[in-house]
């Protein structure tokens, strides 16, 4: 019996809708074990800097995916953590550790894709969580737009929102709550036009949950 899918494809995590893909032929949990490692040796596959490894862990967990962590930084003793363990020296353990306790935080369901036809970075549980990534695009305000399925948003649900930098690891809450109302076939909006002011910088990300009086 075929439990999960274990794959190793660095490209595929360099969006989320290659992620996808992947998920729809084998209709099995797919596992990014080797998606190339933060480090310096000279193999490419081993060289990568520790934002580009993070992103792609995003790019996966929004795809509804899981992705492997490993480290290949050279020591004088010429062991590699990714073959032997021990100390590891980069900046992207800290940051996965960021993005478990935002997954810690979000539905037991966990993240699935809600809007892989057009727009992968939805990731998330429709009608009730929303995790938005940007990766590496840099914007300075973000409008609150939710993707329409049949039967799931309706006028005048509220959501609440937070913003995450992914590489700084913060979370800032956003004032107000959001009333959303039918914007066109495809998307719910904030019923008065709200936008989420941003900083600019790449890597961020918005959390957006349902909210009740």
């Amino acid at each position: 019996m075929i439990t999960h899918v274990s794959v190793q494809n660095g490209f595929a995590v360099e969006d989320a809708g290659r992620a996808e893909l992947l998920r729809d032929i084998y209709r099995k949990p797919v596992v990014f074990d080797e998606v190339k490692y933060e480090g310096n040796i000279p193999n490419r596959w081993g060289n990568l800097p520790a934002e580009e490894l993070v992103f792609r862990f995003w790019n996966g967990t929004v795809a509804g995916t899981y992705v492997g962590h490993g480290e290949t930084y050279l020591s004088p003793d010429n062991i590699l953590w990714w073959s032997k363990g021990g100390v590891l020296k980069g900046q992207s353990p800290a940051r996965l550790a960021f993005l478990k306790r935002v997954l810690d935080d979000g539905p037991a369901e966990g993240i699935n894709p809600v809007d892989k036809w057009q727009n992968p970075e939805y990731g998330g549980q429709r009608g009730k969580y929303y995790l938005v990534y940007f990766g590496k695009k840099t914007t300075n305000a973000w409008e609150f737009l939710l993707p329409a399925q049949k039967g799931v948003l309706a006028d005048g649900m509220k959501f609440k929102a937070e913003i995450l930098d992914t590489w700084n690891m913060t979370v800032t809450p956003v004032e107000g709550v959001f009333t959303i109302k039918k914007r066109d076939a495809y998307f719910f909006a904030d019923q008065k036009g709200r936008s989420i002011p941003l900083s600019g910088k790449p890597y961020l990300a918005i959390v957006s949950s349902a909210w009740t009086d």
